[in-house]
């Protein structure tokens, strides 16, 4: 076991590293065995729907802490700070390998942001030529490629503790349908990513991708919180959540609410619905980018966390009272 954890390690390490997206053989194995796995989760983690698939919620222990982590967008070093960072009894990966601590992910691995934004630029101009040049274009992919292979080995290796939700930016194939819209922000970075794939990786890579992303969870219950990418638009029932598949605009909705969009009351129903009784409950989401460590919404009840340019996180106790200000932390980056 301890040889297992420690090719994880060195694994995690180099696709941190790699100048390339991963090895295509590695990638396809992980691609295809994680998306297995995210079908067929254990079922007290994420309950079935009605076709016996593993549904879109995910229901958290509550006797141990729970780490959430906003938007990655490519940042390969943020998964590795928070991975290595001592949230008090040792290393987060430590805390994964002994089975005493779990992370909620919110989404959004692909496409770099603001330190991304003269790479999409130049990688346009890669793109608008058929990417018959592609060096920009490239070292954008390895980043989110390896952000995403860690991803899935760091879900295939802990599949009961480690979760990643569906983002607005899980959609490698640029799709405008119920559940996705096309993207593009400092180019166009959705049709840009769907090109690549296609030329370098081809249309059946295209799809495999496609599948996993769709197979994503949404929506998390904690002991006394509530995780999901964006802030849901309106109010949804356990049945449509486990259902996701059903009517794919659940999805949407948990994945591309902007600030202000959100049905009034939502957050409140959402709480008092799937956290009874429960005092000081606070529902944690990324999304938009915030100034600082956090920003509050409906009521101070939402927490939005995703600064593109700090490393974030929410750690939350078991059996402790959500203070954010002491909850929500800066993890430092090395020199």
């Amino acid at each position: 076991m301890a040889d297992n954890f420690a090719t994880l390690i060195k694994t995690l390490e180099r696709y941190a590293n790699l100048k390339t997206i991963p090895p295509r053989d590695q990638l396809e194995d992980l691609v295809a065995s994680v998306t297995f796995l995210l079908n067929n989760e254990n079922p007290l983690v994420r309950p079935l729907d009605e076709d016996e698939i593993s549904g879109g919620l995910i229901v958290l222990r509550e006797d141990i802490p729970t780490l959430v982590i906003p938007d990655i967008h490519g940042r390969r070093d943020f998964v590795m700070n928070f991975l290595n960072w001592n949230y008090g009894p040792g290393p987060v990966l430590e805390g994964l390998i002994k089975d005493e601590l779990q992370v909620v992910c919110v989404g959004d691995g692909f496409h770099t942001e603001k330190r991304g934004a003269l790479r999409w630029q130049e990688a346009f101009q890669e793109y608008a030529l058929g990417f018959k040049r592609h060096r920009h274009m490239d070292r954008e992919m390895a980043d989110s490629m390896g952000v995403m292979a860690m991803i899935m080995l760091l879900k295939r290796s802990f599949p009961d503790n480690f979760h990643f939700l569906k983002g607005n930016h899980e959609n490698i194939k640029n799709e405008n349908n119920h559940s996705d819209r096309s993207f593009g922000k400092y180019a166009y970075e959705g049709a840009m990513v769907r090109e690549w794939v296609e030329i370098f990786l081809g249309e059946e890579f295209l799809d495999e991708w496609s599948a996993f992303e769709q197979s994503l969870p949404l929506f998390v219950i904690g002991e006394n919180f509530l995780v999901s990418h964006a802030e849901p638009l309106k109010f949804h029932s356990r049945e449509e959540i486990v259902n996701f598949r059903e009517d794919r605009t659940v999805s949407f909705d948990f994945s591309w609410t902007g600030n202000d969009q959100s049905e009034p009351g939502t957050v409140e129903a959402m709480l008092k619905e799937y956290l009874p009784g429960k005092e000081k409950t606070f529902y944690f989401g990324g999304h938009r980018p915030v100034q600082n460590l956090f920003q509050t919404r409906a009521g101070g009840r939402y927490v939005q966390i995703h600064n593109p340019e700090k490393d974030i996180v929410a750690l939350l106790e078991p059996g402790e009272v959500i203070e954010l200000e002491k909850v929500v932390k800066e993890l430092k980056r090395e020199d």
